[in-house]
């Protein structure tokens, strides 16, 4: 993962447009915004979650098992991710040997996952500081600003 910290200046993005005649300054400067913002808030997530002993990646393995009403198969959690099998599986083997989740056999020789009650109690209780975070990044705006950004985040959605 990289971080964008310091953004283009309008200037440098005409000097490109010399450079390729397709820039659009404005979408550029968009979306250039929105990954410093994204990279930010990246960054201060890897922080919080470090100091529980989890990467962003072992997180996502245990919300999505915490947050989903069905069983998941590693092959459910690599495509939810969207990441590679290999990767899944790094992911759920240092969960396992930290005691945070569990596998469960069924038949044909597949197995489920599921939280331990430490895995729980350890989602549950970083929750309201992860959510602080959020709310830290967002604290400038009102109700109606938020939802106005999301349609419009929404709307950029749609075209990719």
């Amino acid at each position: 993962m990289f971080f964008l910290n310091k953004l283009p200046t309008r200037k440098k993005l005409s000097d490109y447009k010399r450079l390729a005649p397709q820039i659009n300054i404005e979408n550029a400067n968009l979306v250039f915004h929105l990954m410093g913002i994204s990279s930010k808030l990246v960054k201060e997530i890897e922080y919080y979650l470090a100091d529980y002993g989890l990467s962003q990646g072992r997180y996502l393995v245990l919300i999505l098992l915490h947050r989903e009403d069905r069983e998941l198969r590693p092959i459910d959690i690599a495509n939810m991710l969207e990441v590679s099998k290999p990767t899944t599986t790094k992911f759920i083997k240092s969960l396992e040997k930290d005691g945070l989740i569990i596998k469960s056999s069924s038949e044909e020789k597949r197995y489920y996952l599921e939280l331990t009650v430490k895995g729980v109690t350890l989602i549950e209780s970083l929750l309201p500081g992860y959510h602080s975070l959020i709310n830290k990044f967002c604290m400038n705006l009102n109700k109606s600003d938020v939802k106005k950004l999301l349609n419009y985040i929404k709307k950029i959605n749609t075209t990719t």
